[in-house]
């Protein structure tokens, strides 16, 4: 394979892990604070407004992938440039 093919192999993989535990990690940080939300609301009997801020969302993901990126493609350059039988000695 060509170096950039591989770079992007490595980059696409970050992106798909960054972007499915972006996800998760959202669903569930989502439902744990409307659960809070909802215990809050029975403990002090006030209404409580449960809000989830997208655009703060969108740019914490957005940073996550940037930073996925540049951590990836710099040791992915790095693997390219040794020969096979000194990666096999870091090992």
């Amino acid at each position: 394979m060509k170096k950039t093919h591989v770079i992007f192999v490595f980059v696409s993989e970050a992106i798909i892990l960054i972007l499915t535990s972006s996800i998760i990690g959202t669903v569930i940080g989502s439902l744990i604070s409307y659960t809070m939300v909802l215990e809050w609301e029975m403990w002090t009997y006030t209404s409580v407004e449960f809000n989830l801020n997208i655009e703060m969302l969108i740019f914490a993901i957005l940073f996550s992938i940037i930073g996925g990126i540049l951590s990836t493609i710099l040791p992915a350059r790095k693997m390219l440039d040794t020969s096979i039988p000194e990666l096999i000695k870091e090992i």
